[in-house]
């Protein structure tokens, strides 16, 4: 009798050593196999330092996560985060869903234009512009359906739930063009995203929408606020948006003047500020950019630059003084939208008239509306 309980406690032993064991390689075997199914696709390279679980909350901790997009013998930058949190959405369980709750810390996601030609820092066509496409981890053009169905895919690798509650903190967009002189860096930082009820486990009713709030810099000046509105339940997909762009200093997307304008500015701010709504496959919204204090040309210093870069920014400069309205010191319009949404109309008349309103009437107010609802754009359908 005492042999089989000295066997039995043995036994017992070594079952716990063996489950203490496992518990601390699980890990290690998570990180594998998180590597693996990231690397899995040729058009992506994958990896993360470190895998943390969780078992009695039912979440897992990705750190140092980082992905590349693989294009020839180059990788370029696709979506990087200091630390991933995905765990149950508790609350979600009386609702017979299983969903998750995403924490991201100090990520990045990056648009890129790469040349097509992997090998050539980039080739030129017919018309001498650069021969790029854009690529968010994939292609704008060709076999758009496939790689973009790709990169979602790696992602639902990593984030196999889909996803009610989404939290962002001090994250960052970028789009980068390594295909122009100079090259372009177009970027929001101190990105805070709260967003709730993204997918929807209330079936009682249609009208239960998600929400999310965006906060972030644009270029180190602008301050940039976005609300959405979503209805998680509808396809074609049903929203209200609204976005505030203020104070950005156009100086700091002179990269991008130059890159694709071939000037720069020594002087200006820039506020952009939208509604947009959609429901059943309509659209209807605005955007009115308003640009405060534009200076364009420094004949003397432009000129070292070449003859023609100075008298085209002598051009671009007049311009600017002919839509401003000299009282307020602005350029500005209001381009309003409307029809399908695959293929929505601008009213090119509207907008004519607004830019002449603005520079003889009455300046366009920088701020938001409130005119776009939901309720009009379904109207509008009806009708």
């Amino acid at each position: 009798m005492k042999r089989f309980f000295t066997r039995k406690k043995i036994i017992i032993f070594a079952v716990l050593i063996l489950l203490v064991g496992f518990r601390l390689y699980l890990p290690t075997l998570a990180k594998n196999f998180a590597e693996a199914q990231l690397n899995r696709d040729p058009l992506y390279r994958g990896q993360i330092e470190e895998v943390k679980l969780h078992l009695w909350r039912g979440a897992y901790s990705a750190i140092g996560l980082k992905i590349e997009r693989v294009r020839g013998q180059k990788q370029y930058p696709f979506i990087s985060a200091r630390e991933i949190q995905v765990g149950l959405n508790w609350k979600e369980l009386f609702h017979k869903a299983i969903l998750a709750k995403v924490e991201i810390d100090d990520g990045a996601i990056n648009i890129v234009a790469e040349p097509k030609n992997p090998r050539a820092p980039a080739t030129e066509k017919s018309d001498g512009k650069p021969d790029k496409k854009i690529v968010i981890g994939a292609n704008t053009k060709e076999k758009q359906k496939e790689e973009v169905h790709s990169w979602r895919d790696v992602l639902k690798k990593l984030i196999p739930l889909d996803i009610s509650k989404l939290t962002v903190r001090d994250s960052s967009f970028h789009y980068r063009d390594i295909t122009s002189s100079p090259k372009v860096n177009v970027y929001l930082d101190h990105v805070s995203i709260d967003g709730n009820n993204f997918t929807n486990s209330h079936k009682l009713s249609k009208d239960l929408f998600g929400t999310a709030t965006l906060k972030a810099r644009a270029m180190k000046s602008g301050d940039l606020d976005v609300l959405l509105l979503i209805n998680p339940l509808v396809s074609p997909p049903e929203f209200k948006t609204t976005v505030k762009l203020q104070s950005l200093d156009l100086r700091d997307l002179n990269d991008f003047f130059t890159a694709y304008g071939s000037f720069d500015v020594k002087k200006g701010k820039f506020n952009l500020y939208s509604e947009v709504a959609t429901a059943e496959d309509q659209i209807k919204g605005y955007v009115k950019p308003i640009i405060k204090d534009l200076e364009v040309a420094d004949f003397k210093k432009d000129v070292k630059k070449g003859l023609g870069h100075a008298f085209w920014e002598q051009i671009v400069g007049a311009a600017g003084g002919i839509l401003k309205n000299h009282h307020e010191g602005q350029q500005a319009a209001r381009i309003p939208f409307s029809g399908k949404l695959s293929k929505p109309d601008v009213d090119g008349w509207a907008v004519a008239s607004s830019i002449l309103t603005n520079i003889f009437v009455k300046p366009i107010s920088p701020d938001v509306e409130h005119s776009v609802k939901l309720a009009d754009v379904k109207k509008n359908k009806k009708k």
